[in-house]
């Protein structure tokens, strides 16, 4: 009833070579063919002077259920659905040494709503976490499968284009821009446009995520400085 009979097989070897297996995770196999987990614990012990194993298994189907939220909710932002910052910068890194290696371009993008305190000053926050949830799933639905996106905070999400250069990013970004600007949401009646500024650059050998980061950063403010509503790629 394992799941893995090989896993079986190492875990019987074991008992009859220790005499003990403690607190061992294991996926077993219902007739149904689903794959629960469950806790194990065996011993061996002599019974009416027969050598004899006897295995406890305690259900963790509900702990594992938890144990993935719980993974999930360090993964993802909760409000957005987005990578939470923590996960991106682990995604990122990743990406980056595997571009170091194979001399690829990798571009990373600094995004950040215009005028968004207006809309919690207007409209409330839960105003402002529906504009937030609205531009996220749209830059995902919009965004290209390999690319990844990242709540850096607050109003500010960062997105990382792979195998992507300067340019191909920009045109990238510059659809995601036009798409959120066309974008009208109803709060009470009132249909209101929301609009971002962009920053991408793309990311130099040898150079840290905070360092790309920082540069793509400048590049928002620069947008942001020039009117807002706009990409700027450097």
């Amino acid at each position: 009833f394992f799941a893995d009979e090989n896993e079986w097989a190492m875990l019987f070897e074991r008992l009859v070579k220790e005499g003990v297996v403690d607190a061992r995770a294991v996926r077993l196999r219902t007739r149904g063919g689903q794959t629960p987990w469950s806790l194990l614990n065996a011993r061996t012990l002599m019974l009416d002077d027969r050598p004899t194993g006897v295995l406890t298994l305690a259900d963790l189907t509900e702990q594992k259920r938890v144990e993935e939220r719980l993974r999930r909710l360090a993964a993802r932002d909760e409000l957005t659905d987005t990578l939470s910052r923590g996960r991106f910068f682990e995604v990122v890194r990743e990406e980056l040494s595997r571009a170091a290696r194979y001399s690829r371009p990798v571009a990373l993008a600094m995004l950040d709503l215009d005028h968004f305190k207006s809309v919690n000053d207007r409209f409330g926050h839960r105003a402002g976490d529906d504009v937030l949830r609205a531009i996220a799933g749209l830059m995902t639905r919009g965004l290209r499968t390999q690319d990844q996106i990242g709540r850096y905070g607050g109003e500010e999400f960062a997105v990382m284009l792979p195998e992507t250069p300067l340019d191909c990013a920009r045109d990238v970004l510059e659809r995601t821009r036009q798409a959120i600007a066309d974008l009208r949401l109803d709060f009470g009646g009132h249909k209101i446009g929301i609009t971002v500024s962009v920053g991408v650059v793309s990311t130099l050998k040898g150079e840290s995520i905070e360092a790309a980061l920082a540069r793509a950063d400048k590049a928002l403010y620069r947008a942001k400085g020039a009117g807002r509503n706009r990409v700027v790629a450097e």
